[in-house]
Formats: C-alpha cells, structure tokens, sequence
C-alpha cells in the first residue's frame, strides 16, 4: 500500500496532466487555443509561469478573465490573463504566443478594427457571421453595397439586409463561382456574370447600387460595370432599423448559403455612388469608405465564429 504522501502525489500528477490535455486542448470544452495570436486588449496581470497549466488556473481563479496568452520563453512561458472585453479588440500574428480563450465566458470574439484587417471565412457554416443591429437608421430610397473578396464554393451569401426574421430586404449572392445574385426574399432576379475564374486565392472588388425611383440597379466587378436595368424593386423604400450581416443570410441561417473564402473592405453607402467612385474604391481594399457602414466600423457589431480566423495585416490590394 502506497504511502499516503505518495497517492497525493500521484493524484496530483494525474491531475495535473488531465487539465494540461483537457483545459488546454484547442479543441477542449475550457479553452480554445489560437495558436501564433495576440489580442489587444486590456490586460489583468503578467507573470512568468513554469507551465502552461498554471496560467490556466490563474485564469479560472479570476472572476472576470475571458482568456490568456502565453508567450514561450526558453524555460518557462509569460503568462497574460485578459479581462472580459466588451471594446473592440483585434487579433495579431505573433510568433511564439498562443491565445487561450475561456468559451464559456465569451460568446463573441475579438473584433475588426482596422481597415488593415481581413476576415477568412474557413468553411460554410452557420457560426461564422458578423452582424449588427439597427444597421440602417433612417429608411433608405437609395443604397451601394460594396466589398472586397475572394471565392470558394457555389451558394455564398455576401451581405444581407433584414427587418424580419424570416426575409431578406436585400441581399448580395454568389449562386456559382461566376455569378453574382441580388435581390431579396420576394425577387432575387437580378443574376450577373462576372467574369472572375476559380482561384480562390485571387481577390476582387464588387459593388451593387440602387436607386428606388425606377429601380434602377447596376453592378461592378473589379471596377468594371458587368449589369444594370430598372425595375428592381421601383418605388421601394428599405425600413431602418433592420440587420445588416456579413458571411451569412440575414433571413434566417443556414449552413448551406454560408461564406466560403475571405472579405476585407466591406462598405454600405446611403446613396447609388458614381462609377468614378467605384473606379476609387476598385483600387484598394483598405480605402475604408462608407458613409453608412465602414469597415473600421465592423467592431461597433458582434463578430462570431466557430472556424473563421481575423489576419492583420489583410493580403488584399
């Protein structure tokens, strides 16, 4: 029969190597693991720790902790344990640092801030989405949507605008790697060829505007204007105090019609903008123009996700 020094001492090693698997496993129920990521935010306190567990602890001793950092030293690690954060943050590639986030604590992550940043949408699912409330504040006879993109499957919702749950005021499409759909719940007819091939990792602006008085709509793709008509939706007037959601179909998710690929630049203007102005926007995707929505502005809503990923800086143009 063991000692009774040594059955502690046993019970704590195995312990200890069950929260070391458990509590730091990236895909464990305690804390998620980013690996080679920082996050600006406010810190509670750094200490330098001799293993990984006891920054853990640490964390889950501190009521308001949402995560840590832990920054590899030659013998031992730095320890950052972070504070709830309800301001807007951002994730940084740092090399040699890994961020642990309590996801019981935190149901949105760190947000955007900087028009540098990209948003990397890494499969189709309904868990990976930006959304914002009351997005419109005044009801909107004219609208411009635009954004920068790469593309990856057929079925992609881009941007989509909603007052009800169960219908798209507006939405923005890719029904196949070569078209683009607009429309909303009751009329997606407007389909536009783009012209864009399948190379996931090329990026390309797009922007769609409308003008109610006719219903007149255009569509541009790298610049260039690729469909325009009337008859879209004449007369109509889009309610404020609606959803405006990125990566995901404002009506109602779904996993199926979820973005696949990566966006930056994302921008909603309360007017049909010049083609002068697309030709401006075509140029960069860090311009972060929108006098509705900017994407510097994309901290002031909630940003989820289950497998998408923020790079800064963005690998747009």
């Amino acid at each position: 029969m063991w000692p009774i020094s040594d059955k502690l001492a046993a019970a704590i090693t195995f312990i200890t190597l069950w929260l070391d698997t458990a509590a730091l496993n990236p895909n464990g129920n305690y804390y998620k693991r980013y690996e080679n990521t920082s996050i600006t935010t406010p810190i509670t306190e750094t200490v330098n720790v001799s293993k990984k567990l006891v920054c853990a602890i640490r964390c889950g001793q501190q009521a308001d902790c949402s995560g840590f950092q832990l920054e590899t030293k030659n013998e031992s690690y730095l320890c950052t344990t972070l504070p709830v954060y309800e301001t807007v943050t951002a994730s940084v590639v740092t090399i040699g640092t890994d961020y642990y986030e309590d996801t019981q604590k935190s149901a949105t992550l760190p947000k955007v801030q900087s028009a540098d940043d990209l948003l990397w949408f890494r499969g189709k699912t309904i868990t990976d989405y930006w959304v914002k409330s009351n997005a419109f504040p005044s009801p909107l006879q004219e609208l411009s949507m635009c954004c920068w993109l790469t593309m990856e499957t057929d079925f992609e919702t881009i941007l989509s605008y909603a007052t009800m749950t169960d219908r798209i005021d507006f939405g923005i499409l890719s029904v196949s790697i070569r078209m683009l759909a607009i429309g909303s719940s009751s009329t997606f007819s407007i389909f536009v060829q783009h012209g864009w091939t399948e190379q996931p990792e090329v990026w390309h602006s797009m922007c769609v505007t409308w003008e109610s008085a006719l219903g007149a709509y255009k569509v541009y793709a790298d610049g260039t204007l690729k469909g325009e008509d009337a008859g879209f939706l004449p007369g109509y007037t889009f309610p404020s105090g609606g959803t405006l959601v990125i990566g995901q179909e404002a009506g109602g998710f779904q996993s199926a019609v979820g973005f696949k690929g990566k966006l930056a630049g994302v921008a909603v203007y309360d007017r049909a903008i010049t083609a002068a102005e697309v030709t401006t926007y075509n140029k960069s995707c860090k311009l972060n123009t929108g006098n509705l929505f900017k994407w510097s502005d994309i901290g002031l809503g909630q940003l989820h996700r289950e497998t998408l990923d923020m790079i800064q800086p963005a690998t747009c143009p």
